[in-house]
């Protein structure tokens, strides 16, 4: 199209003319000249343009990439998540589903890099004014030692694995059993909890814990922020008989443990309870049993204050 064709469709005035002419001139430059462009530029320069390109491949993406980001602007938030939708799924996505191997965060920075470097004025995206200029895109441990990186790059390489069918993934997750409890075994351990822990007792509440193992494991299973409570709720002769029961339970559990296992480095944690009780004991070991008892002793004794005192 040229003026004169203009003119034909009724666009007589010249301004209006030269601006669609202009338009025309950059974007027939912008699609068919990229090409020769990369032949004679650097190949650093080669590969900041590779940017550029991949988002000139999205139709749905040129009336951002025109008038926004090749006008030194910065787009709204959702124009840049489609923008990052657009260049991680050419840069990583046939890494992660065909070749399963995951983007390493030197490479997620480093298409972060390319990102801010191509469009300058995205680094005014920066998380914080003291923030990496590539952080809104990448940001290695989100500024911490260590811990999980950040940026809307993260996210996206996150979403795309989660795409991964099962079997095809990188790492597995182990898959918990669900566990069932009986009919009627809450309604027992409710009965079993009102038994006297006494000596003539103790086959029967051991026989009876026996059997609401399955109520057990399943508190055990479940989120919760004071297991233990209900756990004793449930099952309070776990405080009885010196841990006779706690034992068998943890038998139940643990199927062939290693009985000869070393205890010296479990009993040796007991003295960061305390260090000021038995001193003139020194053996390590017998001091951490007798700190451990102590403590195991108190547990779950109700005190109670004498505000008379």
């Amino acid at each position: 199209m040229n003026d004169e064709d203009l003119k034909e469709i009724g666009i007589t005035e010249k301004g209006p003319r030269k601006i669609i002419l202009t338009f025309i001139s950059k974007s027939c430059s912008s699609k068919h000249g990229i090409e020769f462009k990369e032949k004679t530029l650097s190949n650093n320069q080669t590969q900041q343009l590779k940017i550029r390109h991949v988002l000139s491949m999205e139709p749905k993406f040129h009336k951002i990439l025109l008038k926004k980001l090749d006008s030194g602007l910065i787009p709204e938030t959702n124009e840049l998540l489609f923008m990052n939708r657009i260049l991680t799924k050419h840069y990583f996505e046939r890494q992660i589903m065909q070749d399963r191997r995951y983007p390493s965060w030197q490479q997620k920075r480093d298409l972060a890099m390319q990102i801010v470097e191509e469009f300058s004025q995205l680094e005014n995206t920066r998380v914080r004014q003291e923030s990496p200029k590539e952080s809104f895109f990448f940001w290695r441990h989100g500024g911490k030692d260590h811990g999980c990186h950040s940026g809307i790059i993260e996210t996206r390489v996150g979403n795309m694995r989660k795409d991964v069918l099962p079997e095809n993934r990188l790492f597995h997750r182990a898959i918990s059993a669900k566990i069932i409890v009986p009919e009627g075994c809450v309604e027992a351990a409710a009965l079993l909890a009102v038994v006297s822990a006494t000596a003539q007792n103790v086959k029967q509440i051991s026989d009876g814990m026996a059997e609401c193992a399955q109520l057990h494991r399943w508190i055990l299973n479940q989120k919760s922020e004071n297991k233990t409570g209900e756990i004793l709720r449930a099952f309070p002769h776990f405080l009885n008989y010196d841990g006779l029961l706690i034992q068998q339970a943890y038998e139940r559990m643990h199927v062939g443990y290693n009985k000869n296992a070393d205890l010296k480095s479990f009993l040796s944690l007991a003295l960061v309870f305390e260090d000021n009780s038995w001193l003139n004991v020194k053996d390590f070991n017998l001091r951490g049993v007798l700190i451990l008892m102590k403590k195991l002793g108190s547990r779950g004794i109700k005190r109670v204050v004498n505000t008379n005192e």
